[in-house]
């Protein structure tokens, strides 16, 4: 609607306009030339005014045309106006788009652009339409002719080198994307495997490497080290054009890296053995992909011909990788289309592009603009280093870690260094980087360094390496806020825990993490659920008071400013790879761990500040609604549902109305990001905000699985090597996560084996925590100064753990065995505790008969059509029982217990509740028989109690 207003205002206040004025007149209208032409027009003006390019003077390539040199006056004026024009255009369309995000993360764009080698943001703001058209337009062709009839200080080289830049960004982005098909091949998979496309690459790779060479004075003799020089003095001005020209060969060698790492993956998905490690092949599981604890082991079976004709399983892969969505937003949606086979693409064009890259002329100067010293252009050097780390690192195509580690689990580099130069020239820059010059590279080519270093097993530097890794975390504390930096943070995270998997010195990195701003306590700021940018700069800043600030401000749960207007208080999205690198750490030594080293305060009474604000932090995350699953209500219905509102519903869920508002909105004109509705389509996916083919949901699931994961992990390590940490106030929680319904993972993923492997591991830690609070309960419940105080809180949860031990004990054997073997059922753990029913039935008994001398509350349920809750109430006056107020939080507490538990076993929730009062007393061998049978949990309708003296009815007690 925004174009066709614009459109409408144009034509009726600024028409006499023609296409280059409207233009350069700004101020008036401003509109650029590809408003008036199409790509194919503005190609064919660029062509048509070549001869005028080679007349301003003649580069290396320079063609003589007849007529060009002629002293043309105005005319020529023109035409070079109309070239400007037509390339700024060009321009124009290639540059990246600020992509819409979720929630906050669309008004704040993106970061720097070279956060775009994320996998989750680098293909989301490419027009892919006008990549596509530029592409069938020859216009890669085009701009390698302006380059090479162009003078060298001209503006036309410049503008030609930062189109190639921008649209070659998105090369590898558009198979991907839904498009008509020329003799049943993909018109961008058709033009990569094309001669002379491959041919027209490898000459403007070459060219624009000599224009980065050309910075240092053009009549002597280029070395590397004249190269750094010409960096001073007359170069600067050349600086805009060799700056473009590094951007344009970044793109293209990231294009080569992304389809060389997809057609790898599907090398490994499909059976062929490119690669072996210790001889075993990496190979795909048939059914779906086996993800356990490393996903590339896995057994062979045979392999298909073709991707797609592994149908909807090969789908749910394709649902794991970031190209497979759209290019509108980095959380957009799935794209639907089929998954592109970049064999030919990738055993020759992306050939084509390396075999330049990794000449030992372009890798010097490569390399001499990443360790110049001082470097005088960072971002030249970034993009230098960003094409090193397309040819020598692992690349990641999915949007998720999925627990895979660098580099087993990823699809082998481009290229390996072979140069003993090479290596030291990178330790060189890791040291430097590390020790001496912190701000040398930025902290995305930190990251990059990082990788190249871990992906080419380069040893002997890992603790310059985490060093400049922490340094990336610290940079996350002090620019927290959009959603980049908080994908920045988790690859970065994840960076470090391939390191430590990796490295043959781990305990000295740990203790490298523990003493940086970057390590320890970036991690606890990490684990809570909000974090604070004041916060973040000033926990930054007074390192000694960090323990306490962070207690003080996690106590009081008031992170904002009242006198602040806009206190952002930002949502940690950081918070399960950060438990995931903390587990890591402390399970590198079966000795105490680094925690009690580092704090010499673990004897009293909550532990050290490290360990009590990291207990807090992990509580918060177990305990909130988005890392717990949210159980459906499904109740059964007595009446089957009419048809007039089964027609109302399926009437809804077609969403007819805005389906006709789209095919008016597609008469207008088609938007570049997708192609046209159909009136039958399934457009859900893009109108309905909790659709579940969105790349946030899907993110969202998957890190809700592993928080809860990593959390319960890191707790259960906590526990089991600081007893001074075990309390029974844990019991509430740990309960909670025994018996809820773990968060699951959308079917389209196609996880299932991967989320039962996860489902196991949590039960298994949060079951041996149970086992480790039991004895401590006990313990208080039998003190030598009297027994504790139990909350009714922890007095349900007893009940609760009961029932549910019993429940599980009275599983087949047979079934619980198969599920042992096959590793989704229950483990040794959750079996030890269950062994331990009849300690769990005392201490419930202990701690009832303990809450009051002359009162008891009991629940029984009936697990049948429909749910009934009795409650006994023993007690020895009416009167009395009806003013005490803990007997009716008692009551409230017991029905909300039963209303839990009706839905998780899936009954109606309709509940009775009946309450009476028997004015005897009642022993205590006679309170743990009924208490025997009441928690008894029977298949068939509750038996009728044993029939006393007639009871007096309590108005007012339910």
């Amino acid at each position: 609607m925004e174009l066709g207003v614009t459109w409408y205002v144009h034509c009726s206040r600024h028409f006499f306009y023609p296409p280059g004025e409207a233009q350069t007149n700004t101020d008036e209208c401003g509109l650029s030339g590809y408003w008036f032409h199409s790509m194919a027009e503005l190609l064919d003006k660029v062509r048509d005014s070549m001869h005028d390019l080679a007349s301003d003077g003649g580069g290396e390539g320079t063609v003589a045309v007849e007529g060009g040199g002629g002293g043309g006056g105005g005319e020529d004026v023109r035409r070079r106006e109309v070239v400007s024009m037509t390339l700024r255009s060009l321009l124009e369309l290639s540059q990246q788009n600020i992509a819409c995000c979720w929630h906050r993360a669309g008004s704040e764009g993106m970061v720097a652009s070279h956060v775009q080698d994320l996998p989750q943001t680098s293909r989301c703001r490419h027009d892919v339409d006008a990549g596509i058209d530029f592409a069938r337009e020859q216009g890669y062709l085009t701009m390698l002719q302006v380059i090479k009839c162009s003078a060298l200080d001209t503006e036309h080289i410049r503008l030609a080198a930062q189109i190639v830049a921008g649209f070659a960004s998105g090369l590898s982005v558009l198979p991907w994307q839904p498009h008509q098909r020329l003799h049943g091949e993909h018109w961008i998979l058709g033009m990569l495997c094309d001669d002379d496309f491959t041919y027209w690459t490898k000459n403007l790779v070459r060219t624009l490497v000599q224009l980065v060479q050309r910075r240092c004075v053009a009549e002597e003799e280029l070395t590397p080290s004249a190269i750094v020089a010409g960096t001073r003095g007359e170069d600067v001005k050349r600086r805009p054009l060799q700056k473009a020209a590094m951007s344009a060969i970044c793109s293209l060698a990231n294009a080569a890296s992304d389809i060389h790492a997809h057609y790898h993956d599907h090398l490994r998905l499909r059976g062929i053995a490119e690669g072996r490690e210790e001889g075993e092949e990496k190979v795909f599981l048939q059914g779906e992909l086996a993800y356990s604890s490393r996903p590339s082991n896995t057994v062979s079976p045979k392999s298909p011909k073709s991707p797609n004709q592994l149908g909807k399983r090969y789908l749910s892969y394709a649902s794991r990788l970031s190209n497979g969505f759209t290019t509108l937003c980095p959380v957009g949606w799935m794209l639907e289309s089929e998954i592109p086979d970049f064999t030919q693409a990738s055993t020759v064009w992306a050939e084509c592009v390396k075999s330049v890259l990794t000449e030992e002329s372009t890798l010097d100067i490569l390399l001499a603009w990443v360790t110049s010293v001082p470097n005088d252009s960072d971002n030249i050097a970034a993009d230098s280093l960003r094409i090193l780390a397309s040819l020598w690192s692992c690349r990641m195509i999915s949007w998720h870690r999925f627990d895979q580690r660098l580099p087993a689990d990823f699809p082998p580099p481009m290229d390996t260094i072979k140069a003993g130069t090479v290596r030291d020239r990178l330790k060189q820059l890791v040291c430097r980087c590390s020790k001496h010059d912190p701000k040398a590279l930025s902290s995305f080519s930190k990251l990059h360094l990082a990788k190249i270093l871990i992906s080419q097993n380069i040893r002997g530097l890992d603790s310059d390496v985490t060093e400049i890794l922490l340094q990336c975390l610290c940079f996350w504390r002090l620019a927290l806020g959009k959603r980049d930096m908080d994908w920045f943070a988790c690859e970065t995270m994840e960076t470090l825990r391939d390191l430590l998997t990796t490295s043959n010195e781990p305990d000295k990195l740990r203790c490298l993490i523990f003493a940086s701003p970057g390590g320890e306590n970036c991690l606890r700021l990490m684990l809570n659920g909000d974090v604070s940018r004041f916060l973040s700069v000033r926990f930054f800043e007074e390192r000694a008071l960090f323990n306490h600030k962070l207690s003080q401000y996690m106590l009081k749960n008031d992170w904002k400013k009242p006198w602040a207007v806009d206190a952002e208080v930002d949502v940690a999205r950081c918070v399960a790879t950060a438990a995931a690198l903390f587990g890591d750490l402390l399970c590198l030594n079966p000795k105490p761990s680094q925690l009690s080293q580092v704090s010499p305060y673990l004897d009293t009474v909550r532990g050290a500040p490290v360990i009590r604000t990291l207990y807090q932090s992990l509580c918060s995350i177990v305990d909130t609604p988005d890392i717990q699953q949210r159980v459906t209500d499904k109740q059964s219905t007595t009446f089957p549902p009419s048809f007039i509102s089964s027609f109302t519903e399926a009437l809804a869920s077609y969403n007819l109305f805005p389906r006709l508002v789209l095919l008016v909105w597609e008469s207008l004109g088609n938007p570049g990001w997708r192609p046209p509705f159909g009136l039958f389509d399934d457009i859900n996916s893009v109108l309905i905000d909790a659709s579940e083919n969105r790349m946030e949901y899907f993110e969202r699931s998957v890190n809700c699985l592993l928080g809860m994961r990593n959390a319960t992990r890191v707790l259960h390590l906590l526990l089991a090597r600081h007893q001074v940490l075990v309390s029974s106030d844990l019991l509430p929680t740990l309960v909670r996560l025994l018996i809820i319904p773990y968060p699951k993972l959308q079917r389209r993923l196609g996880l299932q084996n991967w989320e039962r492997e996860v489902h196991y591991q949590i039960k298994e830690h949060v079951a041996d925590m149970v086992m480790l609070v039991l004895p401590r309960l006990e313990k208080d419940l039998k003190g030598q100064d009297g027994p504790k105080p139990l909350t009714s809180t922890t007095l349900s949860v007893l009940s609760e753990l009961q029932l549910w031990t019993a429940k599980e004990d009275q599983m087949d054997k047979e079934k619980r065995r198969r599920d042992i073997e096959g590793g989704t059922g229950c483990g040794p753990k959750v079996q030890c505790l269950l062994n331990h029913l009849n300690v769990i039935q005392g201490l419930t008994g202990m701690a009832m008969a303990q809450q009051s001398p002359t009162k008891v509350i009991k629940m029984a349920t009936t697990i049948a059509r429909e749910a009934k809750l009795k409650i006994n109430v023993e007690g020895e006056g009416e009167e009395e029982m009806r003013k005490d107020q803990r007997l009716k939080e008692a009551i409230t507490e017991a029905k909300n217990r039963a209303t839990r538990r009706c839905r998780m076993d899936g009954v109606t929730m309709e509940i009775q509740v009946t309450v009476s009062c028997h004015e005897t007393e009642v022993s205590s061998g006679t309170t743990r028989r009924e208490q025997q049978d009441l928690d008894h949990d029977s298949e068939a309708i509750l038996k009728p109690p044993v029939k006393r003296a007639m009871p007096k009815r309590s108005p007012g007690m339910d």
